[in-house]
């Protein structure tokens, strides 16, 4: 009998899941229940004319373990996973109103100076998404990655661990993943935001990071990551139609015969299948080329 993801239910599966660990293989270890920190919950979004304005709530990475992370692996007395409880019917819950923690997460894709788009080989040991091909960097937002920070650079490179009036400043997800400076990004543009469908919803804002370092230069940087433990090897995918001072290469002709090659030959890899996020961040990069470029095709 499918049961209802009432208050009782959640805090049920709440309390039992508290006391199990989270699957002890390699890695994984370290994101043991144990382990929490301070996280942001997108609880709505706001569009107008010029601007999209994201309001949050504090949460905690725990929560995120025991609830978007950990929906199909603990099952209730009944056997049912809280996936099947709180998605029963095919339909994620709105954003502001999900019984899940729905930390704001984070989503890059990096590409380098010389047009190669930068994809991880997700570790076996990861919760999510294990041996899949991923984003080049993933993470969430914390509370300290806003204090301070006058741009969406600041907040997602961070960079050095650092004190304001005793308020603690970590880095930033691409800091920790790839191990790259704030000087080592050209620019960065927001593609959107997506639902991570593997993580019961969780939103991500999407990036297109630009690099001034090579493809050589991103493998060496990767390899001093403090958290390259989350990475088992790198994918670059040949991509320099995107780089701005060249896109002028795609035409209409040639624009559909690109897209289905990069759906067909790099994110259609039995051995190691692309994640959701990775998929809808394509297609959001995909968006923003159609809408820059149709004026020009146009002419």
């Amino acid at each position: 009998m499918q049961r209802e993801l009432t208050d009782a239910v959640l805090i049920d599966y709440l309390r039992r899941t508290n006391k199990r660990p989270a699957p002890r293989s390699g890695p994984a270890a370290r994101l043991g229940i144990a382990y929490n920190r301070p996280t942001l919950r997108l609880s709505g979004i706001d569009k107008n004319a010029d601007r999209i304005i994201l309001h949050v709530q504090n949460a905690e990475y725990h929560d995120y373990i025991r609830t978007n992370l950990l929906l199909d692996l603990c099952h209730d007395q009944q056997g049912q996973t809280l996936r099947s409880i709180a998605h029963g019917n095919k339909m994620l819950q709105a954003i502001g109103n999900s019984d899940f923690a729905d930390t704001l997460g984070i989503g890059i894709l990096l590409l380098t100076s010389d047009g190669y788009l930068v994809l991880q080989h997700r570790s076996p040991g990861v919760l999510a998404c294990p041996r899949c091909l991923g984003m080049s960097v993933s993470g969430t937002f914390a509370p300290e990655h806003l204090k301070f920070r006058d741009n969406v650079l600041d907040m997602i490179i961070g960079g050095e661990q650092s004190w304001e009036d005793d308020f603690t400043i970590t880095p930033g997800p691409m800091f920790t993943e790839t191990d790259l400076k704030k000087d080592d990004i050209e620019r960065i543009d927001l593609l959107g935001i997506t639902r991570d469908l593997i993580r019961g919803g969780q939103p991500s804002m999407i990036f297109l990071a630009i690099s001034e370092l090579s493809r050589s230069s991103i493998t060496e940087h990767y390899k001093r990551a403090s958290e390259k433990y989350e990475t088992a090897a790198l994918e670059f995918v040949q991509a320099d139609h995107v780089l701005p001072d060249k896109r002028q290469m795609i035409t209409k002709d040639n624009f559909r015969g690109w897209v289905e090659w990069l759906y067909r030959d790099p994110l259609s890899k039995p051995d190691a299948p692309a994640t959701p996020v990775l998929r809808s961040s394509i297609a959001l990069l995909v968006k923003m080329l159609i809408r820059e470029l149709a004026p020009v095709w146009q002419e």
